[in-house]
């Protein structure tokens, strides 16, 4: 006979007792035997990235929407990964050249995309949290009813003895969730004026006072005129500051008989999501921590390196020259490998990123012989983000065309390739054959994404049934409609073609 409660069941442990993180390393024995499989040293950067977030990033996240996993556990976890992305050998640590959490950052914002493992898992737990909330009959949010909220609900700030750790995890998330509700406007009856979140702010937030009398147990429904379902402008206008006023008048009350409810603020249907619960923590856990500087113009530089029409291994590469995180002699002796900052093709005293690629003789010679024109003072300069600025966005301005420009990434991998042979090899590339090896490239890859090699590669779809007279002559209507997301700007239309001779638009606006 052998004691139940010891093994695991769908991947979890069934005794949960003692310590968290003897109990959660079963999930970094797992992980690290993942990354070791793959083999760093023939993934390239773009491989890698989608390692990371396919498989790497997405092995916990069954344990992760259970348990909140201890911090000592999450940290393990994130250095198997970043050890993976940086290193160039199997089992080789690397050179880290940026911090992890910048490396999180959405692409929109200069970083990578990987997830921060500590919010993901918050954002888990409160899908949890949401799921008992909004459905009370289901059989995992009656036995926790009866065990922990019985008389209030998993919102509310409610003590148990000796409560079970998943219990205690859900509770951890509990802040995320609350942060990002909001009250949607039915009847108004259960929404109190000065308590409740119910602009839709960001974050939802109640209503600011302009300075007179406030009656703690003013409702909602007391704002609005039961008959007609418009707001009583002339009462809020003596209660609220002016731009809440506004949001206000942007909200339209129900005109059905149906009670206030709780949304999620961040999302269209009112419905929470792990990304947008994923996207508040990281928002929220950014704002708690000291402010860097970062130029707007570097961070839109990053964003178009993504836009880039290449290869996503020189998409990385363009990202890593914008960040920094190329092996040049200046950056290597302040990472404090090796003294020699000189540049090892023209003997410059710094060999910097920018030297590297665009102020180097060698690499000058290349742009000469190049497409692209060399324009004195302005390409190159001395600034690499200067040059990235022409490359992308002036060159074009300035005539250059864009079938010309496409070209640009590989130009920018095979002078680093050439420096490469010179530092490892002793090797003296002629600008040439560098320039000629990355036009060979890239007319390779843009010929094998041109629309007439795609279409030689796929099947044609097959042709639909065209529908007979009858169900022609049938009334339709198509539909859509749109918000701004920066604004409170929406409008929809819809087009009925019921058999007229020309078919009948409809369109509607609404400001605010």
């Amino acid at each position: 006979m052998t004691e139940g409660g010891m093994g695991t069941y769908l991947g979890l442990p069934e005794n949960m007792s003692g310590s968290k993180k003897r109990i959660f390393t079963f999930i970094h024995d797992r992980l690290s035997k993942r990354i070791n499989s793959w083999s760093a040293k023939l993934l390239s950067k773009g491989g890698k990235e989608v390692m990371i977030k396919s498989v790497a990033q997405a092995l916990p996240k069954y344990v992760m929407s259970c348990f909140l996993l201890p911090q000592e556990t999450v940290k393990k976890l994130q250095g198997a990964i970043s050890r993976f992305w940086w290193s160039t050998k199997q089992n080789n640590k690397g050179l880290h050249w940026i911090a992890w959490d910048k490396i999180c950052l959405p692409m929109e914002e200069g970083g990578l995309g990987f997830r921060d493992l500590k919010n993901f898992n918050l954002a888990l737990l409160a899908k949890q949290l949401w799921r008992i909330f909004h459905y009370p009959s289901s059989l995992l949010a009656r036995i926790l009813k009866g065990r922990y909220f019985l008389n209030s609900n998993p919102l509310d700030v409610v003590k148990a003895s000796s409560p079970s750790y998943g219990w205690k995890s859900m509770l951890a998330a509990r802040n995320l969730l609350i942060s990002g509700l909001r009250k949607a406007i039915g009847l108004g009856g259960n929404t109190v004026v000065w308590r409740d979140p119910w602009l839709p702010t960001n974050p939802p937030r109640p209503p600011n006072s302009n300075g007179g009398i406030q009656d703690p147990y003013l409702l909602v429904y007391h704002l609005i005129d039961q008959e007609t379902k418009p707001w009583k402008e002339e009462t809020f206008r003596q209660l609220f500051t002016e731009d809440d006023v506004r949001w206000i008048q942007g909200i339209k009350p129900s005109r059905l008989p149906q009670a206030d409810r709780l949304v999620w603020a961040y999302t269209k249907t009112g419905a929470y999501t792990v990304k947008s619960g994923y996207e508040h923590a990281t928002r929220r856990s950014n704002a708690e921590k000291p402010a860097y500087v970062l130029e707007p113009s570097i961070i839109s530089l990053k964003q178009e390196a993504w836009k880039t029409r290449t290869t996503k291994k020189l998409k990385q590469f363009i990202w890593q020259c914008l960040t920094g995180c190329i092996a040049a002699r200046d950056r290597l002796v302040d990472r404090h490998c090796g003294s020699d900052r000189s540049c090892p093709r023209c003997g410059d005293e710094d060999e910097t990123v920018n030297h590297l690629l665009f102020e180097c003789p060698e690499a000058v010679k290349v742009w000469t012989l190049s497409d692209i024109p060399i324009i004195p003072g302005v390409f190159p300069s001395k600034a690499i983000f200067c040059n990235f600025d022409h490359l992308i966005w002036r060159a074009q301005e300035n005539g250059t065309q864009d079938q010309t420009l496409l070209k640009y990434p590989w130009i920018l991998w095979f002078i680093w390739k050439a420096r490469n042979e010179k530092v490892f090899d002793n090797t003296d590339v002629e600008p040439l054959s560098t320039l000629q090896s990355a036009m060979s490239e890239s007319i390779s890859w843009l010929n094998a994404q041109s629309p007439a090699t795609i279409k030689e590669q796929t099947e044609p779809l097959p042709l639909l049934p065209r529908s007979d007279e009858t169900e022609s002559c049938l009334p339709r209507c198509q539909v859509d409609a749109s918000w701004g997301i920066n604004s409170s700007n929406s409008g929809g239309g819809f087009v009925l073609d019921g058999g007229f001779r020309l078919p009948q638009i409809f369109t509607i606006y609404k400001p605010n």
